[in-house]
């Protein structure tokens, strides 16, 4: 039985005065219970409410287990992009070693 944590960010403060277009999330333990597809009912407005603040084009979700090179033809990445609503980062190396393709993700080389 996993119970996520939460804790307590001011992402429209963040967007707003600290200038942050981009949000990256893991999956497992922070969106979803470790395998699931879907929201922990516990920040499912939380999550809605980010996307209205941010933009759907501009939240991803970067996790060792979907988008990997070990996610044959990326099919679980597909599958929880239709759950979650956002984008799966596709990805050759494991975290921490993917800041390439996040920025290229979000198709930008500005690492300010």
């Amino acid at each position: 039985n996993c119970e996520l944590k939460h804790q307590q960010v001011n992402f429209k403060l963040l967007k707003e005065s600290g200038g942050i277009k981009y949000l990256v999330f893991d999956k497992d333990n922070t969106l979803t219970v470790p395998y699931e597809r879907h929201l922990h009912p516990s920040i499912t407005h939380h999550f809605t409410s980010l996307i209205s603040l941010y933009g759907r084009e501009n939240i991803a979700i970067l996790s060792n287990s979907v988008g990997s090179k070990e996610d044959k033809g990326y099919k679980e990445a597909t599958i929880i992009e239709e759950a979650l609503g956002v984008k799966v980062i596709r990805h050759v190396n494991k975290k921490p070693e993917v800041n390439e393709d996040v920025l290229k993700h979000f198709e930008t080389k500005d690492t300010s």
